[in-house]
């Protein structure tokens, strides 16, 4: 399979599996340190503060891959809030692939070699209590609550909240989190969002890296994801780059779903699983 198909496969796996591994960096998950109620509250309200309630957005993005394979793709994502996730990849300005996400479905279109695969959106994310927020939260760096519809309708007592270093780093931490795996999120002293690590049953933990924290009319988002987590025994090391100072919002967005026409035939998902390249090349 070529670098593209990888590329974009990755990243609809990535929507749908890394909730499934999802928890905080590993010095998150240390002895906590003590925090004291008026801390607390100061570090979780500024999140809630920072965080904008957007509608529609459209950014440019670059994914790097650099396992299984070394990759480079851009394209633009386009996001209707909790309804719809599109990516669209392009090469020299010609769409070579789609990843779309609704809260039915994730669909992946190889528009070069006219295949696409769809998937319910509840067997994508292993039967998780998770949505199409969620997702939309996970790649643009923002904490969530699964299953809710932003951090906005969430209350401090829904977390643990507790100080990891001295440089008074903190951690928060769903109490309601799923059995299969825990999942946390860790914030700088600025109350940026820098980590979220999973380890779920039976699976290897995987880590998700925020940085380059951008400041938008709708409110903070990460420019840079860093990626690391093993799907079928293979590794994947990849980045996603937002270009926030290029985003459209609202009217200035159309967010209207991709249509698979029917001269394009289903791929089998567990062949487009193995068929991911294992040599860097």
């Amino acid at each position: 399979m070529n670098k593209l198909l990888a590329s974009a496969a990755t990243l609809l796996i990535l929507a749908g599996i890394t909730l499934a591994g999802c928890s905080t960096q590993k010095k998150a998950i240390a002895t906590p340190g003590t925090t004291t109620t008026e801390e607390r509250a100061i570090g979780y309200d500024a999140v809630k503060t920072s965080y904008g309630n957007w509608n529609r957005v459209r950014v440019p993005f670059t994914l790097r891959l650099n396992a299984p394979q070394k990759a480079s793709i851009s394209g633009t994502a386009t996001m209707e809030r909790g309804r719809l996730l599109l990516l669209s990849m392009r090469v020299l300005g010609i769409e070579m692939a789609v990843v779309q996400v609704t809260p039915d479905s994730a669909t992946f279109v190889d528009k070069m070699n006219r295949r696409y695969l769809s998937l319910p959106v509840d067997k994508a994310l292993g039967g998780f209590d998770a949505n199409l927020s969620n997702i939309q939260d996970l790649l643009t760096g923002r904490a969530f609550l699964l299953g809710t519809d932003s951090l906005a309708a969430t209350r401090q007592s829904d977390f643990n909240i507790s100080v990891i270093d001295a440089g008074r780093a903190w951690t928060l931490t769903p109490r309601r989190t799923p059995k299969e795996a825990a999942y946390s999120f860790t914030f700088n002293p600025a109350n940026e969002l820098t980590g979220l690590t999973v380890t779920p049953k039976g699976h290897p933990e995987a880590t998700l890296g925020y940085s380059d924290t951008a400041g938008t009319p709708e409110g903070i988002f990460a420019s840079l994801l860093s990626i690391d987590l093993t799907v079928k025994d293979k590794r994947i090391d990849a980045t996603l780059e937002w270009n926030w100072n290029r985003a459209r919002y609202d009217n200035d967005v159309d967010a209207t779903p991709v249509k698979i026409s029917g001269n394009y035939k289903p791929i089998n998902p567990e062949a487009l699983i193995k068929s991911l390249p294992v040599n860097a090349n």
